[in-house]
């Protein structure tokens, strides 16, 4: 068994019988439905109403009904704690009248629900490949091999776009299928989402405390303020939604499985794993060092919170990452020790940039599909953006400084008519190699038309504003990005943004949309 590593740790107190708490404030029992079923489903659906995941409505469980977009949300939302509310007003057909609003606007604060355009379809009934997409983000699964789905005879069936999601359920073991059957297009129904959740999780703590012993599958804390002392786990251990930053404390605990850590919430060092598999949320990494003192972050270089050794600390340690929409993979680009109060300006990201050049231009490896997909998205000419600029590029008599126009990659592409992925990856590391006043001058050159220069018709570019809110970027020029992005953010901090997108990158493809994100989190703070 390997010990935790030191930056994942944090505290905390109280001491509580040792058993695993249900969500306590639910009037229904599982007995106290009509409708429940006394089949292979029963032990399940009792679970999840204990455990606070199904409530019912007018005395029925429903078990046997198809499972819609906004219930399996709800019940997620429940599951891990989450709390977190975020402007959701994008979506033409979610507004503050609707029961499951909420649970939407938390669904998505979470990563794991994201809707098509302008629609989250809340009512619309979920399929079983949707559902194991949805599960993949919520658990932080890395994506799996696609091999993994040819065991079921309709593995072919799979969307493309679900393949390597299905593929890491398939591996951690949560879908078996039925009759060598996925049946991924079909709908899921409540009984068989709670039989799902069931293999997830059995145990909920849902208040602080000190517990112990050995449990028998997966433990969810939704809690900060939890202590675990003497446990041996034989599933995984879910860090959920709702410890947010807080503090979670294991000493001499035993975990067989995944330790699944959403949000920014530590675990106290003096943890003994069996496997250091510790997965990370979309909210960010825990800080680094837990200090010396009693409390975590009591020296110099400690945790996210000062512990009763230190005093408020201004200056921090952030971390720039960037990750793709289905929550999976994180890429560091850049870190440096920075004023809390420091404003945001463009000038601060494009320093960013120059300083960590390499830095994104290994983007072009790790987000070498994403970038494929959107330089193939055709212009409103008819041609691929990647011909167009190739074209351009061969085609321009003077001298350019951010594309190196005598690769002869350019040549190719316009003697051929097509661009491949080699060659568009070659592309992109010219546009990330240089810096991005560069940039934005061969594009003003290669573009001189203001139609030319603006961004592809199916490709957004959104942005933090000083509300806090996330703003697309629409109809300026690529050259303009720069006092379109200062317009968006305003006088932001810092320290207003950690946790939070800073940037995001979508483009609408055929067969998908696809989104990559530029995030800030912050590692550590300390005395200046």
């Amino acid at each position: 068994m390997q010990s935790i590593k030191k930056w994942m740790v944090l505290t905390l107190c109280l001491v509580l019988m040792a058993t695993m708490v249900p969500l306590a404030g639910f009037a229904a029992g599982p007995n106290d439905f009509s409708d429940m079923p006394n089949d292979w489903s029963t032990p399940a659906l009792k679970k999840a109403v204990e455990n606070g995941l199904l409530t019912g409505s007018n005395g029925m469980i429903m078990p046997k009904s198809n499972l819609t977009r906004a219930q399996m949300a709800a019940i997620l939302v429940r599951a891990f704690g989450a709390n977190k509310l975020v402007n959701v007003s994008m979506f033409s057909d979610i507004n503050t009248s609707q029961w499951y609003f909420k649970d939407i606007s938390k669904a998505y604060a979470m990563g794991i629900f994201q809707g098509t355009g302008d629609k989250m379809n809340p009512e619309k009934y979920i399929t079983r490949e949707e559902v194991f997409t949805v599960l993949a983000r919520a658990l932080n699964l890395d994506p799996g091999k696609e091999t993994s789905n040819w065991k079921f005879r309709d593995s072919t069936e799979i969307s493309s776009w679900a393949k390597t999601s299905v593929a890491a359920m398939i591996e951690a073991g949560y879908i078996s299928g039925s009759g060598g059957m996925l049946n991924p297009k079909a709908n899921m129904t409540r009984a068989e989402f709670a039989a799902l959740m069931d293999r997830i999780a059995k145990y909920y703590i849902r208040k602080e405390g000190t517990y112990t012993g050995t449990y028998d599958g997966s433990v969810m804390i939704t809690v900060p303020g939890v202590i675990l002392k003497d446990v041996t786990i034989n599933g995984d251990l879910i860090i959920g939604d709702g410890v947010g930053d807080g503090e979670i404390i294991l000493e001499n605990v035993t975990i067989l499985g995944r330790t699944i850590v959403r949000g920014l919430a530590q675990l106290v060092e003096g943890t003994d794993i069996e496997d250091e598999n510790v997965a990370l949320g979309p909210g960010g990494i825990p800080g680094p060092n837990p200090g010396a003192g009693g409390n975590v972050g009591g020296n110099p270089g400690g945790g996210n919170n000062p512990g009763s050794g230190g005093t408020s600390s201004a200056l921090i340690t952030y971390k720039v990452m960037v990750r793709k929409d289905n929550g999976l993979g994180y890429t560091l680009i850049w870190e440096t020790d920075a004023n809390e109060n420091k404003v945001i300006q463009y000038s601060y990201f494009e320093d960013i940039y120059n300083a960590n050049k390499a830095a994104f231009a290994s983007l072009v490896d790790t987000q070498e599909d994403f970038i494929t997909r959107a330089l193939s998205l055709v212009s409103p000419a008819g041609n691929p953006y990647a011909l167009s600029i190739a074209s351009r590029v061969y085609n321009y008599k003077g001298k350019l400084t951010a594309f190196d126009k005598e690769n002869i990659v350019y040549k190719n592409i316009v003697d051929s008519g097509n661009a491949t992925s080699e060659d568009i990856k070659i592309i992109a590391q010219d546009i990330f190699g240089d810096n991005l006043a560069n940039f934005y001058s061969d594009m003003s050159l290669l573009y001189p038309t203001s139609e030319g220069k603006k961004l592809p018709e199916k490709m957004t570019i959104t942005v933090i504003n000083s509300s806090g809110q996330y703003v697309p970027l629409t109809g300026f020029n690529l050259s303009e990005m720069r006092s379109a992005i200062e317009n968006a953010i305003g006088n932001l901090k810092l320290n207003d943004i950690v946790g939070k997108d800073i940037i995001s990158i979508k483009y609408e493809g055929k067969e998908k949309s696809e989104t990559i994100y530029i995030y800030l989190v912050e590692e550590s703070r300390r005395n200046q």
